[in-house]
């Protein structure tokens, strides 16, 4: 008897024992089957993403005809650690330090990871540095190539172009045509994954991938250079003459709408925009401040009234010199009393008192209606990033 239930323990034994580790197996194969594979992925396979190059800005003039390059792509060092290559990572932090001016509590406490392959340490290295690198020879550092955004021609364009900036760890357009166009700039990155074994070297039967980046789209502007560079040359020298805090011009070719130059001052340098002071300085003038119209808004005005079959061209009033309007009283801006005019001579000459005539006999409902129909409670889509929408307010408020 004793021997049978001895068997009998045993076969139960195995029994639960076989019931645990298929359990076990269960789990890890099925239950967490993905977890584990991208756990062994990670140890085993390469993943380097491949940058894209970014689309570079052009414009042009119509004398030449050439293209000239405002926003291009330069190739700068790259110092990197990989920390599990280091041998004596406090002496490798000291010479760092001293060597490129970087802090040496920092550069240790990226390269003392044991398992890390990877970390940068510094950017934009000149020739001179790169090759510094190369003559220290320590073991775990290196140097690489890294694109950089360059604008050869400084300030020039600074409020149309922005510049290429970080949001974290990642390059991005920020303002102007960098930020407006920046995913048909920046392209997309490639990548290359590759399995390796224990020892890091790539496994010649193992799987691999590899996806080309696709280069960013290249962009020609309609500014015309020589344009461009006449109106920031005298807007720069009329805002100092009468020390003015800045001034913006706009020019416009009437037919086709292409803005020609659009110039403003003062101006900033995208090659070094992190030594603004001021962030406001990269908002453009032209598109995120919002001025008063003043006349400009007139021949706006009476073409509502004429689309809207209130007045004609050759319609007449009499000018007073001054008109009241809920308590306010409106004069012409030289003081002058006009006599009859037409509504041509009210654009002429500017008379308000013939605008107010106007707007009277258009009333509120369509003269509200109008604006929105020209578009005054939308933005413009002018191509450039952070324009700002008019304070067109409700016709009940």
């Amino acid at each position: 008897m004793r021997s049978i239930w001895r068997l009998t323990s045993l076969i139960i034994s195995a029994i639960v024992l076989a019931l645990v580790i298929g359990g076990r197996l269960f789990v890890l194969q099925i239950i967490n089957h993905n977890f584990y594979v991208a756990l062994a992925q990670d140890q085993h396979e390469l993943f380097a993403e491949l940058q894209a190059k970014r689309g570079e800005i052009y414009v042009t003039d119509k004398e030449s005809r050439e293209p000239h390059l405002l926003a291009g792509n330069i190739d700068l060092g790259l110092l990197f650690a990989v920390p599990r290559e280091i041998e004596d990572k406090s002496k490798t932090a000291k010479i760092l330090s001293q060597e490129f001016g970087l802090v040496e509590s920092e550069v240790l406490a990226k390269i003392d990871k044991e398992n890390d392959a990877y970390e940068p340490l510094a950017h934009k290295l000149n020739k001179t540095d790169i090759e510094k690198v190369k003559s220290l020879n320590l073991k775990g550092i290196g140097v690489s190539k890294e694109p950089w955004r360059f604008y050869p021609e400084a300030d020039f364009a600074s409020h149309i172009l922005g510049f290429v900036g970080f949001a974290g760890d990642e390059k991005v357009g920020r303002y102007g045509v960098e930020g407006y166009y920046n995913k048909n700039l920046e392209g997309r990155a490639g990548f290359v994954s590759e399995e390796r074994d224990a020892a890091g070297a790539w496994i010649s039967v193992g799987r691999r991938e590899i996806k080309a980046a696709r280069p960013g789209d290249d962009l020609v502007l309609t500014i015309d250079r020589l344009i461009q560079f006449k109106a920031e040359t005298e807007l720069k020298a009329v805002v100092e003459k009468w020390g003015a805090t800045g001034g913006t011009i706009i020019v416009i070719e009437p037919k086709t709408g292409f803005i020609l130059s659009l110039a403003n001052w003062p101006t900033f340098d995208p090659n070094n925009y992190a030594e603004v002071e001021r962030v406001e300085m990269f908002n453009n003038p032209a598109i995120f401040e919002l001025y008063e119209p003043g006349s400009v808004f007139k021949p706006i005005v009476m073409a509502i009234a004429i689309d809207n079959k209130v007045i004609s061209p050759f319609t007449t009033y009499t000018d007073g010199g001054s008109v009241r309007v809920d308590g306010y009283t409106i004069t012409n801006y030289d003081q002058r009393v006009y006599g009859q005019q037409t509504m041509t001579n009210v654009l002429e000459k500017s008379i308000n008192t013939g605008m107010v005539f106007v707007a009277q006999k258009l009333g509120e409902d369509k003269l509200y209606e109008g604006l929105v129909g020209f578009g005054f409670d939308k933005l413009t889509g002018i191509g450039l990033d952070t324009e700002a929408k008019s304070s067109l307010r409700d016709k009940k408020a």
